[in-house]
This record gives structure tokens, C-alpha cells and sequence, in this order.
């Protein structure tokens, strides 16, 4: 019954690090890409606009965003 249960065990922990090994394997890619719709300007999200605003408001100081 012990053995059987630190099988188990063995095997649980191999299946979570193989599952966090293939979930870090993610290409990136080595520049944005374009988005064609806007006139060959780079593709970038509302969010990453908002950051963008947020960090420049942080960087001046500027409190009144």
C-alpha cells in the first residue's frame, strides 16, 4: 500500500513538471507585428496603451490621470 502510494506521488510530480516545462516553452516573436488595418503601424492593445499612459503619469509625477 506504501509503495502504491509513493507511486502515485512519483507520478504526480513528474506529470506537474512536465506540464510547467511545456507551458514555458512559448515562442516569442522577434519583433510586433504589423498590423496591415492600420496603415503598417505596430498592433498594440488598449491595455498596453493604458499601461503606457500610466507609467508616463507616474514618471512625471503627475497625479491629476
Amino acid at each position: 500500500m506504501k509503495k502504491q502510494i509513493i507511486r502515485i506521488a512519483r507520478f504526480q510530480a513528474v506529470l506537474l513538471t512536465a506540464a510547467v516545462f511545456v507551458a514555458g516553452c512559448v515562442q516569442i516573436p522577434a519583433e510586433p507585428e504589423k498590423n496591415p488595418a492600420s496603415g503598417g503601424e505596430y498592433d498594440r492593445s488598449a491595455a498596453l496603451q493604458c499601461a503606457d499612459a500610466v507609467l508616463r503619469a507616474f514618471q512625471e509625477k503627475n497625479m491629476n490621470c
